[in-house]
């Protein structure tokens, strides 16, 4: 390429720089907050109350916490694996639906082995360990969860949402990650980070 057309196509790429790009049309990006197992004895918000709170929002697409490679996989395999919730959320909703759960790097793009949970997961085997790890227990932690329960009792979409859990999640997951930090939990932090 000669030194003029080099330069010459500086000039046309400054110049196309400075035109302002067409903007993208916005997308909009709702969270819904869920309770997995804690639905089933909700009186305010039901499994029921979920899935309806979905069909009148009747969003374009609706993300699950199922892993992309799992989602459209037979019902035994998902119930081994997600929250029903997800499950009946992701059959609804059907090519609308999308999964975007991570269960780690050690067995991603291939099938949860059929043991992981009990047997295979370091995540589990190490939260197991550290609930008899009586170094780990903690009153402050034990205290957030407590708050935290006493919002899922009563919770609604709405409430579930109006940002009081949300703080609380953070202090707590702040609060572990000084307790476990340069202990053999400290993955769990990462993990859950």
């Amino acid at each position: 390429m000669s030194v003029w057309l080099r330069k010459a196509l500086v000039i046309v790429i400054s110049l196309l720089m400075l035109v302002p790009a067409a903007a993208a049309p916005a997308t909009e990006v709702m969270v819904i907050a869920t309770m997995h197992k804690l639905h089933a004895a909700s009186a305010r918000y039901s499994y029921d109350a979920l899935y309806a709170l979905l069909r009148k929002v009747n969003p374009n697409f609706v993300g699950v916490e199922i892993r992309a490679e799992d989602i459209g996989s037979d019902a035994a395999y998902l119930a081994r694996n997600y929250p029903a919730e997800m499950i009946e959320t992701a059959k609804q909703w059907g090519p609308r639906a999308f999964g975007f759960d991570w269960l780690g790097d050690d067995i991603a793009n291939a099938p949860v082995p059929a043991d992981y949970w009990a047997k295979r997961s370091l995540v589990k085997q190490r939260e197991r360990e550290m609930s008899n790890d009586p170094a780990f227990a903690s009153a402050a932690l034990d205290a957030i969860q407590a708050q935290e329960m006493d919002i899922l009792k009563n919770a609604t979409a709405a409430s579930l949402n109006d940002g009081r859990y949300d703080r609380l999640s953070d202090d707590y997951y702040r609060q572990f990650r000084k307790l476990v930090n340069g202990s053999k939990y400290q993955m769990l932090a990462d993990f859950y980070e």
